[in-house]
């Protein structure tokens, strides 16, 4: 006579529990991989992880400049460059709430393109 849990047979029951053994050694396998793959990752975030980010000039002020990098608008100073709004630029500094930013090489001012003949 076989015993039954629930009408599930008991050699079943215990294929269950195996199975479930073997799944929990899995997850907690793939745990320990992941926490020792991140084990030397240095986590960047606030002001620090603005510096080397690029961004466009959205307006041109008697203040500075508006530029938008990342998802937000920050003010700027020009460095006495030459800025157009639509130009993409490099955060080189944060001084405060201000950005220090500068001119990526190889953009050409709208109107200045050479002509092709």
């Amino acid at each position: 006579m076989e015993i039954q849990t629930f009408g599930i047979p008991a050699t079943w029951g215990l294929a269950l529990v195996v199975g479930f053994v073997l799944l929990g050694i899995g997850v907690l396998a793939a745990f320990v991989v992941v926490a020792f793959r991140l084990r030397g990752w240095r986590g960047i975030s606030g002001m620090e992880s603005l510096i080397g980010s690029t961004g466009r000039v959205k307006a041109k002020t008697h203040d500075g400049l508006i530029v938008h990098v990342g998802s937000d608008d920050w003010w700027a100073t020009d460095d006495s460059e030459d800025f157009y709004v639509g130009q993409t630029v490099e955060v080189t500094a944060v001084e405060g709430l201000r950005l220090r930013v500068r001119a990526l090489a190889g953009e050409e001012k709208p109107g200045n393109k050479k002509s092709r003949r």
